[in-house]
């Protein structure tokens, strides 16, 4: 019995996107973030911990708005290209980081950040591949945190 042609693209597509599959973790004052097969931990101090403000039921709004939370993680993903986290690219190079993916996170009790994910776009011709993601996480006074690559250790 053959299988369909599609079913086995779909499978190969389920099998290609593990190599890039993403996972956040949160624990405390620590972030985990996984992709492509790889730890990157991203660690809050007790200074930035105190410094973060509460997004409480209270307030409709989050501390930082969507709009500086954009422009923190533009400015974190050159932080990242800056550390060898993710690749430096640009229009010159027929590719830019676009933004995937913006969320809200709970840490605990009434402390979040922003999780931004970048994703590699190709301009034009040929297809993109798997390319690795670029996550930048944003604490609501405006702190980018570096993570470490590998574990937390």
């Amino acid at each position: 019995m053959r299988m369909p042609t599609n079913l086995i693209l779909n499978w190969y597509a389920v099998i290609l996107g593990c190599v890039t599959c993403i996972s956040t973790c949160v624990a405390g004052r620590t972030i985990i973030e996984k992709w492509d097969l790889t730890d990157f931990c991203y660690t809050i101090t007790d200074e930035m911990w105190e410094r973060t403000p509460d997004w409480t039921e209270n307030n409709e709004s989050p501390p930082m708005s969507i709009r500086s939370a954009v422009k923190k993680a533009n400015d974190g993903l050159k932080l990242l290209q800056a550390h060898g986290m993710v690749e430096k690219i640009s229009p010159e190079d027929g590719a830019i980081w676009e933004i995937e993916h913006i969320g809200l996170k709970k840490l605990e009790g009434d402390k979040w950040f922003w999780r931004i994910e970048f994703e590699y776009k190709r301009l034009s011709g040929g297809a993109s591949g798997v390319t690795k993601p670029a996550i930048v996480i944003v604490l609501m006074d405006g702190t980018i945190l570096l993570p470490k690559r590998n574990g937390c250790n």
